[in-house]
């Protein structure tokens, strides 16, 4: 008898294929709350170089 075929293994492989598809998952998420953090400081950054170079106008 083939181990391969009983059902403990098939469970085996299909609990491991969902265990990879949701880690992919929370990858995908994970890089996409960081691009979105990144896109927000950047955003920040501006805004700040912005205030910045108007303080320095209003200065002159």
């Amino acid at each position: 008898m083939q181990r391969s075929n009983s059902p403990s293994s098939f469970l085996a492989v299909e609990q491991e294929k969902a265990a990879s598809a949701n880690d992919k998952a929370v990858l995908i998420a994970n890089k996409d709350r960081l691009n979105a953090l990144r896109e927000r400081r950047r955003d920040f950054t501006e805004r700040e170089e912005i205030e910045r170079q108007s303080r320095e106008v209003w200065q002159i």
